[in-house]
């Protein structure tokens, strides 16, 4: 951004100088000694307002953001003439072989204008290093990443300031305080009479959480833009020089350039408390060089060594009077006073002369090049000139006509310009660079861009080293290439030419490796119909090698229970023929933990084992290890989760996962696995730590996820890559199910088949599941319901190596399918915990997370079932079961279980087989279960139900006699064997009891109501009512209901309606289609009442056209012989016939579904009553038929 004139006379303005002791003599050559400095007060102070960052805020739109100068007229007339005014003195190119190295392969893609929608050009380009991130800001992007370069989260700037509504931000401006041990950052905020200054810093080191980590502050300016704010600071204030214009006038007035000064907080004060901001000019204090012009453009010096001395540098404007080449760059500094901080003006450093530069040519419309002001500024001491250094540079025209860019070494507080030098090509345009001494600070590494009429724009680096010649430079390292010429809408009226471009870029030195400058600069993407296409790339280059270590830890974290121990691996990796040992300590670590390190000092790696006793208290714990050798020092971070013991995680452990992820730590953003192999993770966005666990009586707590932002991520390795058996299990508890999905566990990008492997996810319309990825398919078992908010659910999703799919709910068996067991895809992203794999935080989950585990495996059932129970939150079996027979009834007894228990279910047996269960109201500790059959020899089982769900059920009682009448029904029908028998007698809960202990028990869903009078008469066993929308009994695929030869199917049916719709009574598959069907009962309009079988994309019938009489019982039994003979019964007798042909039926994946179709997506409900569902695995013949109806007391 940028302005024009502020409308005062000269005279004025030196008045108004004079009178505010802003005038300084500048000497008469650099090297004289400057005169004794005199503090200038405050013009003003201001007190920071406290932000927030609020919900999403990025621009509508797509949007040029304005080059403002100090004097437009002035600058198009320089442009013009840029051709025929060349800077003087000759440049110094490079003379010598690259220097400049890619450091340690960091050289990666950044963000692009379509990653934040493309909402604006130019985009403001810069980054920054700290000891292990890197935190790149753009138009209007933030985003942090590892120190390799992985994207760890990011926001767009609006919502990371917390910009007010309807408020644009631009130019943003990034640091690493190595003093502080914090991040800093500028922006400013704009909308006509409603402009701020934006400031803020980190509360830690780690920059990683963009919702909670940060401290956002807003500096109110009403009218006045704080145009191209330039961020710096020293050991005492966050600095920020600015251009102000003023919003109410034609094209944005220019008035002054200012200086800010804001105290910053003291290191480890994470509160976000603030002082009060000083600023030294205003209207009418304006801000004017040494000589008495007008400052344009102060650029504070990023200090990245200790310095009292906050230096601010502006080069003299070409296009401010005297209009024309200048040859002059204006220095303060900042001083802490008694009574807060002063400007002192250093005065000018005289340079070779420099003048506004053209635009720069590319195969199609010119580039803009700017006004030849300063862009950034990196300080540090110089141990060669013994002083602190400010290294600075601008794009300015050269002795060509070409544009190049000169860089400078500035010694300010002796006022000693020590280099100058000019990157220069015989053919090409050089501009757009940053510039940075590495911490050594007698070397520096320079980038830019390049381009002309043939040549898309490239980014280039050069470096020097201390023992080259003065104001030269290394010939260039290409950095990176441009897609295509820039032809975005910046390019045509009402905008250019030129295209926008820049404004600025970024160098900063690398705290952890001596010799390494970081940088970040602007190229081109694809064209795409106008919109902002450009792309940043970030980059680190060596300058110089100087022999030096770093230090590293693995894991990031490891997790212990008191008393106990675990072990690290330090490495210590030479550079630049480093051959010394390290000395290594540890500090940090929670009361009661000892550190020892093996060996110590070392040269290479050491072990270090921490030792935890059974006094150290639960948590989590960022420890820091040193290593030291002679000058030499280095530290790195890991974590320690220390976890009170846990019954839960121990079952847990004792299956083998490859990752375990308890989600219970404290602080930090580490997430830390269980297990030895260490597949941590990191915490980003929207995440609380430490919220209610799962596990009941355990203290470990669990994470909640915004739904938005926040979510967890573990990066890809071998033992998650898993393509053959695999079970993922997560405790979950939703705050909202919404109209999106939502990824429990996710290994993949979530957004396509091809990009994922596994995952557990909610899906709207299919609703809870697991589901696997083959090539581009994706597979699915799922159970259709809406999760209950705020009740937890343990989910596990298991898949066998031949492929065969089970979910479970609490530890029970819900939904099944079958991929086919062909190889799961390989994707190289990670496993994400709430979001997607791929780190882009796709399909965000809303809600609680807890226990988190990823198993090489197919769990079984009854491990399954073993976890729910560890989890303690259903109460045990009961005990002491026992039973007293009577007239059609038992009265059994037992041994309550401790805890709350809201009721109890009682299942009776017969032999193997299994009676309808009833429940009972809690407490109790005994019931008289009724409608036994007499003559029978019963046992029984107890489960104890809480608020949770339903507790194993207790061992078997004693045999007892149950004397009174016999109810022959439910002998007759297990006495034919069926695969799978649904009394549908429960009079509560939403189990439906598989009579036949084949363990196909299925789940009562949507509108359906117990306890109705059943089919058989005389038999005291209920039935089921489905409201014929919503209602159904899903039962989960298994092999014994796979039927695809001989087989039967029966049930009891009693309408409600005759409907124009077809209703199904029974049915495997999807109830759409004929390829996905297998085989159904129902009522077709039109066809009647019949049994079908599906072989391809063909239905076969066996039906009776008749209407159905409401409210009357039928038994209704449909038999397929091996050779395709259909046969449909109605009351034991023979009604129709058919023939499919005898080939196999459709092996379909859905399960069977009882009221409605089997795939979950309730097709065709029913509505009236049914009863004693069964199907068989073979074709009952006519006399078993008859026999069903006659036992049922017809």
């Amino acid at each position: 951004m940028g302005a024009r004139r502020f409308g005062r006379s000269p005279a004025y303005r030196l008045a108004a100088a004079l009178a505010t002791g802003l005038i300084i003599t500048s000497p008469a050559m650099v090297q004289a000694a400057p005169a004794p400095p005199k503090g200038i007060a405050p013009a003003g102070i201001a007190r920071p307002a406290v932000l927030h960052p609020s919900k999403e805020a990025r621009p509508d739109g797509h949007t040029v953001l304005p080059f403002r100068t100090i004097d437009p007229t002035a600058l198009r007339v320089a442009k013009e003439r840029a051709g025929l005014a060349p800077s003087s003195g000759k440049p110094s190119i490079g003379i010598t072989a690259p220097k400049a190295v890619v450091y340690n392969n960091t050289n990666q893609s950044g963000i692009s204008a379509a990653d934040e929608g493309a909402c604006c050009t130019p985009p403001d380009t810069t980054g920054s290093i700290g000891p292990n991130h890197y935190v790149e800001m753009v138009n209007n992007l933030v985003r942090v990443y590892d120190r390799s370069l992985n994207r760890i989260n990011d926001a767009d700037l609006g919502t990371f300031t917390g910009t007010p509504a309807g408020i644009s931000t631009s130019d943003p401006q990034v640091q690493w305080d190595s003093q502080g041990n914090r991040w800093l950052y500028a922006a400013v905020a704009f909308a006509t009479g409603n402009n701020y200054l934006l400031l803020g810093w980190s509360k830690t080191a780690d920059p990683s959480d963009l919702v909670n980590g940060w401290c956002h502050y807003g500096i109110f300016t009403a009218n006045l833009l704080q145009d191209y704010p330039k961020l710096g600071h020293d050991n005492n204030y966050l600095l920020v020089g600015t251009n102000e214009y003023d919003d109410r006038t034609a094209g944005f007035a220019f008035v002054t350039a200012n200086i800010w000064a804001l105290p910053k907080p003291a290191p480890g004060d994470a509160s976000c408390a603030v002082g009060s901001s000083s600023h030294f000019a205003d209207p009418t204090h304006v801000l004017l060089n040494a000589d008495g012009s007008v400052a344009f453009t102060p650029v504070p010096v990023n200090t990245s060594d200790s310095s009292n001395a906050g230096y601010i540098v502006a080069a003299h404007s070409p296009a401010s009077p005297p209009v024309g080449a200048q040859t002059k760059v204006m220095a303060w500094h900042i001083v802490k006073g008694s009574g807060g901080p002063q400007l002192v003006q250093d005065g000018d450093l005289r340079v070779q002369s420099f003048n506004i530069p053209p635009p720069i040519p590319q195969p199609g419309p010119t580039l803009d090049s700017l006004d030849a002001r300063l862009t950034q500024a990196v300080g540090h001491l110089d141990p060669d000139a013994n002083a602190e250094a400010v290294w600075t540079q601008h794009t300015v025209v050269s002795t060509t006509s070409r544009s190049v860019v000169r860089w400078y070494e500035f010694i300010p507080s002796q006022l000693k310009v020590r280099q100058q030098g000019e990157i220069a090509s015989a053919t090409d345009y050089l501009f757009n660079g940053a510039i940075a001494p590495s911490i050594l600070g007698n070397d520096a590494a320079l980038f830019y861009d390049r381009a002309n009429a043939s040549l898309t724009p490239v980014i280039g680096a050069v470096s020097r080293t201390h023992g080259d010649p003065l104001s030269t430079m290394g010939s260039e390292l290409l950095i990176g290439s441009s897609v295509a010429a820039d032809t975005d809408l910046s390019c045509s009226a009402p905008y250019g030419p030129p295209c926008r471009w820049g404004d600025y870029s970024g160098a900063s030195p690398d705290p952890n490796a001596a010799g390494v400058v970081w940088g970040s600069n602007q190229l081109n993407g694809p064209t795409f119909f106008g919109y902002p296409q450009w792309a940043t790339r970030n980059f680190a280059v060596t300058a110089t090698v100087a022999p030096d270590f770093t230090l590293s830890i693995s894991p990031t974290g490891r997790a212990v229970t008191p008393p106990g121990s675990t072990t690290y691996t330090v490495t210590i990796t030479d550079q630049a023929g480093f051959t010394g040992a390290v000395t290594l300590g540890a500090s940090g670590l929670p009361a009661g933990t000892t550190a020892a390190f093996s060996p110590n000092p070392t040269t290479t790696t050491s072990t270090l084992t921490l030792t935890i006793s059974g006094s150290t208290p639960a948590g989590t714990n960022q420890y820091t290890v040193t290593g030291v050798n002679g000058s030499l020092s280095h530290a790195a971070q890991s974590t320690l989760v220390v976890t009170a013991a846990s019954t839960y995680a121990s079952a847990i452990n004792a299956d083998g996962p490859n990752a375990y992820w308890r989600l219970g730590e404290t602080s930090g953003t580490v997430m830390v696995d269980s297990t030895a192999g260490a597949n941590n993770g990191a915490y980003v966005g929207g995440v609380t730590l430490n919220a209610p666990g799962a596990i009941a009586g355990d203290g470990n707590g669990a994470v909640l996820l915004d739904g938005s932002s926040g979510f967890g991520r573990a990066a890809n390795s071998p033992s998650l890559s898993l393509t053959g058996a695999v079970s993922l299990e997560a405790w979950v508890k939703f705050n909202a199910t919404g109209p999106y999905a939502q990824i429990v566990v996710n290994k993949g990008d979530g957004a396509s088949a091809t990009g994922s492997a596994y995952e557990i996810a909610w899906i709207p319309g299919t609703g809870l599941g697991f589901q696997t990825f083959i090539g581009g398919t994706r597979y699915d078992a799922d159970q259709n319901f809406t999760p209950v908010i705020g009740q937890w659910y343990d989910l596990v999703g298991t898949r066998s190596s031949g492929g065969a799919l089970s979910f479970y709910i609490n530890g029970k068996l819900v939904a099944s399918g079958n991929d086919s067991g062909a190889a799961l895809n390989a994707v190289t992203a990670g496993v994400g915990v709430g979001a997607s794999g791929d780190g882009t935080g796709h399909l965000p989950f809303n809600g609680t997370l807890d226990e988190v585990a990823v198993y090489p495996v197919a769990l079984t059932a009854s491990q399954v079932a073993a976890h729910w129970q560890a989890a303690g939150v259903v109460p045990v079996p009961p005990t002491n079961v026992t039973a007293t027979g009577g007239p059609n009834q038992a009265t059994v007894s037992w041994t309550p279980p401790a805890g709350a228990v809201t009721s109890y279910v009682i299942t009776p047996q017969v032999g193997s087989t299994l009676r309808t269960p009833q429940a009972f109201a809690g407490p109790a500790s005994s019931a008289t279960v009724t409608g036994l059959s007499g003559g029978t020899t019963y046992t029984f089982t107890v489960v104890a139900r809480n608020a949770v769900g339903s507790g194993p059920p207790s061992a078997a009682s004693n045999a007892a006699a149950v004397t009174g009448p016999a109810y022959p029904y439910a002998a007759t029908v297990l006495g034919d064997n069926p695969a799978g028998y649904w009394r549908l007698g429960e009079t509560s809960g939403t189990a439906a009891t598989d009579a036949t202990g084949n363990g196909s028990s299925g789940t009562y869903a949507g509108g359906y109501l117990q306890g109705q009078p059943g089919g058989p008469l005389g038999d005291p066993d209920p039935a089921l009512g489905l409201n014929g929308s919503t209602g159904w009994v899903s039962v989960a695929n298994t092999t014994g209901l796979q039927l695809t030869g001989a087989l039967s199917v029966e049930a009891w049916v009693k309408f409600a309606s005759n409907s124009q719709f077809a209703e199904i009574i029974v049915n495997k598959g999807d109830g759409a289609s004929a390829t996905g069907s297998a085989y159904e009962i129902a009522w077709i309009p039109g066809t009647g009442l019949g049994f079908q079988t599906f072989i391809g994309g063909t239905r076969y019938d066996a039906d009776q056209n008749f209407t159905p009489v409401i409210g009357q019982w039928y038994d209704l039994v449909g038999t397929r012989s091996a050779t395709g003979q259909l046969s449909f019964y109605v009351n034991g007798a023979l009604v129709a016939n058919g023939n499919d042909g005898g080939a196999p039926l459709n092996n379909v994946s859905a399960g069977v579904g009882i009221g409605a179709s089997g795939n979950g997506t309730v097709q065709l409900p029913f509505n009236g009553t049914l009863d004693e569902v069964a199907v068989y695995p073979g074709a009952l013949t006519a006399a078993q038929v008859l026999s069903h109806y006659h036992a049922a007391g017809y």
